[in-house]
């Protein structure tokens, strides 16, 4: 708890002592009278009450904004400390990422195990775990790939993203496991899911962030999902700017948004997985919202993709209610969404940039959907998410199937950089407005305890036609591959000096490790 607290800002960690003292105060007053006796037992049961809330306040603070906090998570770009020595790996290794045992299977409970590999070379008679009961090791049940592709996958990747499950397992469950697979044995943490989910909805992106210095769009849209009822958003991050991490920083201590870093694999001179998996991985955080995800339902969805309910006296919640209400649609466990676009005339940063005006927000007044035919994204129940793609649940636990949500509901809007010019189609949503006129002001505001006095720069012009030729150009200059991807070693020698970039660091709870 003490490390954890500190990496609270200090007027946050104040602001929560006053609250915890005055608490324990007060109930103090309301137990004892100034002559000594006790007041009536109501009294103090209402005041207990409070204590106990606070109590809840502090354990839910300590495990969203205490340990989801940036400190220690990310580090000035240094690829070094991924690199191991020259030879030590053979280009067959699984890369471990995480381990988890889940309770949702109608069949019982598996160990299930999130990995990269040369799927081509792996077989689920390969791997065993180890409970270090001294019982013998628990066989695969399958291993499955995450992507479209199948295994070999017919995508080009050398490297696969791939769920392991155990057989059905009901004994005691231990801190860490071992995972054995031909002479190796490695040893992970095993974690565990939530045993009941809140009646409420996330919102998880996706993919992670890769060279992420897009901080306006950021802020548009962790504002829109907060202001429209999502109840926390949840993201990975493989690398930002200071600004982005500003951002970040400032949801993270509202309370609003949980993050956890993407980091890089390790990697060899003679064989860098990095250069060989589809977009740094990006199947494996889209299967980790159903594991992250603390709520009944949850929304899978892109950062610049939003949600939007067409009804102002209705909800995202009330509709994933209604149209997935175990007694009028017993099996239905997920959503589709229409997928259309968001356009702004003139993008939503000033030319040239000026952060005085960008504040002042006027350009989403001009907020223009039109049709677009784009793959769309999702919601779901979380407890029957047996594996998730990224525009569609494609496995459900007992025999549960996806539906549409109709467009005279709701609809997701997407938010590219590239869509500025409205004369593509008509609005199709006269009513749509992206903020009421009265909240401009209050986003103003901020943006100003955000960034206090600094002018924050905006380089994501500069920056993302770089990032998009070094993916292509990766495809050709990485011998035997035909990923699309951002990270491996031909966007990284690009994309260094146009932002002081900061790089996800492993940590115990989102690390790669070899076996």
């Amino acid at each position: 708890m003490h490390n954890a607290f500190r990496g609270i800002q200090w007027s946050t960690r104040k602001v929560l002592l006053i609250f915890i003292i005055t608490t324990f105060l007060l109930v103090f007053a309301l137990r004892v009278k100034n002559d000594g006796s006790i007041v009536k037992e109501t009294h103090y049961q209402a005041a207990q009450a409070v204590v106990n809330q606070a109590s809840d306040f502090m354990w839910k603070i300590r495990n969203s904004i205490l340990s989801s906090g940036t400190d220690g998570m990310f580090e000035p770009m240094n690829t070094k400390r991924f690199r191991l020595a020259d030879g030590s790996l053979k280009s067959d290794e699984l890369f471990v990422w995480y381990a988890f045992y889940d309770l949702r299977d109608p069949e019982g409970p598996r160990i299930r195990i999130l990995i990269n590999a040369l799927c081509k070379d792996l077989k689920k008679e390969d791997v065993m775990i180890d409970l270090g009961d001294g019982d013998p090791p628990l066989p695969l049940a399958w291993a499955e790939v995450l992507g479209t592709a199948g295994c070999p996958g017919s995508s080009g990747c050398i490297v696969q993203e791939m769920e392991l499950s155990s057989i059905v397992y009901r004994g005691k469950v231990p801190e860490k496991i071992n995972i054995l697979r031909k002479s190796k044995s490695v040893q992970v943490k095993l974690h565990r899911l939530p045993t009941s989910y809140k009646d409420d909805i996330n919102t998880c992106i996706v993919a992670p962030l890769y060279w992420f210095n897009d901080w306006p769009r950021l802020f548009l849209s962790l504002e829109w999902w907060r202001r429209n009822k999502s109840n926390k958003l949840l993201m990975h991050i493989h690398s930002m700017s200071p600004s982005a991490k500003k951002v970040i920083d400032y949801y993270i201590e509202q309370g609003f948004l949980e993050i956890r870093p993407f980091p890089m694999m390790p990697f060899t001179k003679e064989f860098d997985p990095n250069n060989l998996v589809y977009y740094g991985a990006e199947h494996l955080t889209t299967f980790f919202c159903s594991i992250w995800s603390d709520t009944k339902y949850t929304t899978m969805n892109d950062i610049d993709e939003m949600f939007w309910v067409r009804n102002k006296s209705d909800s995202l919640l009330n509709i994933a209610r209604r149209l997935m209400d175990p007694v009028k649609h017993p099996d239905i466990a997920a959503l589709g969404l229409e997928a259309n676009a968001l356009a702004f005339p003139d993008g939503i940063a000033p030319k040239p940039w000026s952060f005085n005006k960008f504040r002042r927000l006027e350009f989403v007044k001009k907020a223009h959907p039109f049709h677009w035919g784009g793959l769309s994204k999702y919601i779901y129940l979380t407890q029957y998410a047996k594996l998730p793609w990224i525009h569609g649940m494609r496995m459900f636990y007992a025999g549960k199937r996806s539906e549409s949500i109709p467009k005279e509901q709701a609809v997701m809007l997407h938010m590219r950089n590239s869509f500025l010019n409205t004369s593509q189609g008509n609005k199709v949503f006269p009513e749509y407005q992206m903020f009421e006129d009265e909240a401009l002001p209050e986003l103003d505001s901020i943006l100003g305890e955000i960034f206090g006095e600094e002018l924050p720069d905006y380089k994501t012009p500069e920056t993302m036609p770089i990032v998009v030729n070094c993916t292509v150009r990766s495809i050709s200059e990485i011998p035997g591959q035909a990923c699309n991807k951002p990270t491996g070693r031909v966007c990284y020698e690009a994309v260094q000096g146009i932002d002081e970039w900061l790089l996800a660091v492993p940590t115990e709870d989102s690390q790669f490790i070899v076996v």
